[in-house]
């Protein structure tokens, strides 16, 4: 009985190690942004494109490069009507902070305990995986990055929104 306990326990710890696959449904939730609002994903879904990037931590390197690459090409992100958000696990002042030093024009979301990294399989324990998710009008996953390079993910995003603009007008 113990090792079926801790055996459960240990699944538990690992049932999110895998990040959602293209064709899934996307799981709704909700969270604080940085710019004071609260993001729902259910005002979005089935009405507009979706990008949602997880990434580790706000002002580290890598991640100042990721979001600023995104803000560089969000002009472009934006004809294809999509809506972007990237979640970390800093707080909303955090958020504060890092968006408005690098005029972001896209709300960061806080998830401290991981809870949304979770439900996408973004989740590890110190900080989030570096994962990027497109959710289409389908409400599914349509495209997910595990090998994201922080440097050109904004026009990565673009080509990827191409591609499903394409498909759409099929």
């Amino acid at each position: 009985m113990t090792a079926a306990v801790l055996a459960l326990a240990a699944l538990g710890e690992f049932a999110h190690a895998y990040p959602l696959k293209v064709g899934a449904v996307a799981p709704d939730f909700s969270a604080p942004a940085g710019d004071g609002t609260q993001f729902k994903l259910a005002d979005y879904l089935g009405r507009k494109p979706v990008v949602l990037f997880f990434y580790p931590k706000d002002g580290t390197p890598g991640c100042t490069k990721e979001v600023c690459s995104v803000r560089d090409a969000f002009p472009e992100i934006r004809k294809f009507d999509a809506v972007v958000a990237g979640l970390s696990y800093d707080s909303v002042e955090s958020h504060q902070r890092f968006a408005a030093k690098h005029s972001l024009p896209f709300p960061l979301l806080s998830d401290p305990d991981g809870a949304i990294a979770k439900l996408y399989g973004a989740y590890r324990r110190i900080f989030a995986k570096r994962i990027t998710f497109v959710i289409g009008l389908d409400k599914k996953i349509a495209y997910v990055d595990l090998a994201v390079d922080p440097e050109v993910h904004g026009q990565e995003l673009v080509k990827v929104l191409a591609g499903l603009s394409a498909e759409k007008s099929r």
